[in-house]
């Protein structure tokens, strides 16, 4: 290589000049049959005279992968990256981002799946690039270590001895609901495959990093993933992970809709034929707004000309352009192991841009709120109701909460980054009410709740009038029978201070007190503990108050000798009440 221009391919039968290069040449790489070739100019040529790409950046150095029809080039000024090829298309499989300055050195392992390569910003990163010869698919693409030098880098090359790397893997975890309870099963599950030493799960970050025994430790990546696929979420939910750089996030994107006229037909139309769009996860139109927003399936190959064409399809009428999109591929980064994109066998070329005014911009990925509407069992009056729900809204990350006591329902907005679903239940249910997310089975569960809570107090009811209407008859008849009167007030097994009157309303009104008002005290309780308190808490002090003061006059008669300090009328109003 030359600072004159030509390559010259050297060989038996002597020195032969290949010119087409208009700067100088940087690097020269071999397989077989085809000889590549990179100038500081940005361009990449194959001998013979195959094609030239253009790169848009100097070309520093290439290396053919051992195992696949693919070619890895790195690059300088302005982008300072490293891209890997599919050969003969030419087309990107990933781009690999991490050096900050020009990457200079390039090298492969003896085993072929992994390079080294050294840049201008005193690092040395390694990239586990090719799967190995007998993997039909390609591998992970992350950098196995990062080394700073203090010096300028010399050329870099790999050990035959030395071709495997320890380094801990990572992995995005969706359908995490709190930290508390799914990232510990999450965690859990992950640490018992055999290999996995401790594994670091964060529902902030959707993201579990795993680390290994020892360097030794072979632990495939479809293992750590069927672990975290396994568990049940609960809910008819499931939990999914994925390499990072993965095409498995649902991406969003919003159109401005014009041409809509009304929000019955109009805006219906439009969202019903973006939801049963195929590819498409959900779809909400907002009138007022003019937008609709959509959010595809994970994978899916729908563009956003394909939703703009959906839109209009709808209507003649009806014009669609994109507001906000969000990008196909989000990679989270870490500040110790700079995640990248994985290695894919796709070649299919970028989406070309829509003939629509496009703006696109990525959205906050942990930023945004969500809704949620939850079935609330339990509440027996407008009081639970309030109590529930000031018992969300003082929850951290929950920015507005409305509870229908007639529905038995709360809906939640919140801040999923903040909180999650999980967590809004156990809010619920720490204040002594039942909830579950309302699904259609919780629908269902909910009526068939309501059903039975009906039945029950209709049998209350029962049980509370048998008991209760003989104390109104001893009290309002029998009681104005001089003979039978009498009789009532004799000793009770000639024990001075007792009454067959007294004991037989206390025996009538016990059951009454504590086994039909029993949802009353329960419910009395919870409004003291969340200090909310409603209707329950007055019939239940109400209704103590008159018993447990006859109680209390029993035992003085019984204490003092003297059944006049009897007050019985209180029986009967515990009893009404």
């Amino acid at each position: 290589m030359t600072y004159d221009s030509p390559a010259h391919i050297y060989g038996s039968h002597g020195t032969v000049p290949n010119r087409g290069h208009t700067e100088r040449v940087g690097t020269l790489a071999w397989n077989s049959t085809v000889l590549a070739s990179g100038s500081r100019y940005g361009d990449v040529c194959f001998r013979h005279a195959l094609q030239a790409v253009d790169t848009g950046s100097q070309v520093c150095n290439l290396v053919w992968s051992k195992n696949s029809n693919e070619v890895v080039s790195t690059h300088g000024y302005s982008l300072n990256q490293i891209i890997v090829w599919k050969y003969p298309s030419m087309a990107k499989v990933a781009t690999l981002t991490g050096h900050t300055y020009r990457v200079l050195y390039l090298a492969m392992s003896p085993n072929g799946q992994t390079i080294v390569t050294g840049a201008g910003d005193e690092t040395l990163r390694f990239w586990n690039a090719f799967a190995p010869a007998t993997s039909q698919t390609s591998s992970l693409v992350l950098p196995l270590a990062v080394q700073r030098h203090n010096k300028r880098h010399l050329p870099a090359a790999f050990s035959a001895e030395i071709d495997t790397f320890w380094y801990p893997k990572c992995l995005v975890v969706e359908g995490m609901r709190c930290q508390n309870k799914c990232a510990r099963r999450i965690r859990e599950a992950l640490e018992d495959v055999p290999g996995v030493a401790s594994a670091d799960v964060r529902f902030q970050g959707k993201s579990a990093t795993i680390t290994f025994t020892s360097p030794q430790t072979s632990v495939s990546v479809v293992e750590l993933i069927q672990a975290v696929r396994g568990l049940d979420a609960g809910l008819n939910k499931s939990y999914d992970a994925y390499l990072p750089g993965d095409d498995r996030r649902a991406r969003t994107v919003v159109l401005h809709v014009d041409g809509m006229s009304c929000m019955m037909n109009c805006a219906r139309k439009v969202e019903s034929a973006l939801a049963t769009a195929a590819g498409v996860k959900s779809a909400k139109v907002d009138f007022d707004l003019k937008q609709a927003t959509v959010v595809i399936e994970p994978g899916s190959r729908i563009t956003e000309d394909d939703l703009i064409n959906t839109v209009q399809g709808a209507g003649k009428k009806f014009v669609a352009s994109v507001q906000v999109s969000s990008p196909r591929v989000v990679v989270p980064t870490s500040p110790v192991v700079p995640i990248l994109p994985s290695l894919s066998s796709s070649t299919t070329p970028p989406t070309t841009k829509s003939h629509a005014s496009i703006s696109i911009k990525e959205l906050p990925a942990d930023s945004s709120s969500s809704r949620v509407t939850i079935a609330v069992s339990g509440m027996t009056c407008n009081s639970c109701a309030n109590s529930v729900e000031s018992a969300l809204r003082a929850t951290a990350g929950v920015e507005s909460c409305v509870v229908n006591f007639a529905t038995e329902s709360a809906s939640v907005k919140f801040i999923a980054s903040t909180i999650g679903i999980r967590s809004l239940i156990e809010v619920v249910e720490g204040i002594g009410y039942g909830a579950a997310v309302a699904t259609t089975s919780a629908v269902v569960q909910s009526d068939d709740n309501r059903q039975i809570d009906i039945a029950t107090w209709r049998s209350t009811f029962v049980v509370a009038l048998v008991f209760t209407f003989p104390i109104l008859i001893v009290m309002m008849l029998l009681d104005n029978i001089a003979p039978i009167s009498r009789g009532l007030r004799t000793q009770v097994f000639h024990i001075n201070g007792s009454t067959w009157n007294d004991l037989v309303l206390f025996l009538l009104a016990t059951p009454v007190q504590f086994y039909c008002g029993r949802r009353f005290h329960i419910d009395a309780w919870k409004g003291v503990r969340n200090r909310v308190l409603g209707m329950a808490f007055l019939v239940s002090m109400g209704t103590n108050a008159a018993y447990f003061f006859a109680v209390f006059s029993d035992l003085r008669c019984l204490y003092l000798g003297d059944a006049s300090f009897s007050v019985p009328d209180m029986y009967m109003t515990s009893s009404t009440l």
